[in-house]
């Protein structure tokens, strides 16, 4: 008897654990253009009720980079550019769902350096 409300006590905490864990998880994801290349795309992103979609872009040793984030059915939440050497954060308040980020240069080739993050944090 012992033995049976041992286990599924186990159960209930490992159960609460996985549950409380993906509530409160953090997520970020990243897309980077190294030089050789001129365009990425992050994985998704899911944004869950009361979070707020947070936008990094960098440009190091860039021509222009364009980045575009966009939700799983293709719709643009947001877009912009950075020029080189500049940064851009900020916070843009988007409806539950899945999001990734698309980051491209103006120019190919070896001259074309940058990276990009969302999160929800």
């Amino acid at each position: 008897m012992k033995k049976k409300i041992l286990i599924v006590l186990s159960v209930f905490i490992v159960a609460f654990a996985l549950t409380a864990n993906s509530v409160f998880a953090k997520e970020s994801v990243f897309a980077n253009v190294i030089p050789g290349d001129w365009f990425d795309y992050s994985g998704y992103l899911y944004l869950d009720p009361g979070e707020t979609l947070h936008v990094v872009v960098e440009a190091h040793n860039s021509a222009n980079v364009y980045y575009e984030v966009s939700d799983n059915l293709g719709n643009v939440v947001s877009t912009g550019s950075v020029t080189d050497g500049g940064r851009k954060a900020y916070a843009k308040g988007a409806p539950v769902g899945k999001y990734k980020i698309t980051l491209w240069c103006d120019s190919w080739g070896p001259v074309c350096f940058a990276e990009a993050e969302i999160k929800d944090y």
